[in-house]
C-alpha cells in the first residue's frame, strides 16, 4: 500500500530536485528515508510555507553522485510523474487547520522543522493536491 509524504526542500536544493527529479536525504534522515517505497506519493514543500509540486517515487536508494548545493546525500530517491502547479500553494491558516499532522495549530511549523520529510494521510495529500489545482 502506498504511503504519502511531504518532503521538504530549501530554496538552495529546490532547483536541483526539479532539474534531476531526485530527492536526497541527509544522514540524520535515514529513519524516514527507509520508510519510503516505490509508488509512494510526495508533496514537495518549499521553505517557507508552500507546496510547489507533486511526485511519485519511482526508484529508491538510487546510485547517483549528484550533489545538492555542494552537499552529497547518501540516500536518494527518483521522482517522476511531476505535477508542478502554476502557482505554489501557500500554507494559509485555513489550510493548516485542515491538515491532520498539525496538532498544534499555532506552532504547526515545528512538525516540519529540521526534517527531510513527514508522512501524511491520503486525505491530507488529496487536500493539498486539490487546493493546488484551484490556483
Amino acid at each position: 500500500m502506498n504511503k504519502f509524504w511531504i518532503l521538504i526542500a530549501s530554496k538552495d536544493t529546490f532547483p536541483t530536485i526539479i532539474k534531476h527529479e531526485i530527492y536526497g536525504f541527509s544522514d540524520k534522515s535515514t529513519k524516514i528515508a527507509k520508510k519510503i517505497r516505490e509508488g509512494d506519493l510526495v508533496a514537495l514543500y518549499l521553505i517557507p510555507k508552500k507546496i510547489v509540486g507533486f511526485f511519485k517515487i519511482t526508484d529508491i536508494n538510487i546510485d547517483s553522485n549528484l550533489k545538492f548545493e555542494g552537499r552529497y546525500y547518501g540516500f536518494k530517491v527518483k521522482l517522476s510523474e511531476s505535477n508542478l502547479p502554476d502557482k505554489p500553494l501557500e500554507f494559509t491558516r485555513d489550510l493548516v487547520d485542515r491538515i491532520s499532522i498539525f496538532k498544534d495549530k499555532k506552532s504547526w511549523g515545528g512538525v516540519l522543522m529540521g526534517k527531510s520529510g513527514v508522512e501524511i494521510t491520503k486525505k491530507d495529500y488529496n487536500l493539498l493536491k486539490k487546493r493546488s489545482e484551484k490556483k
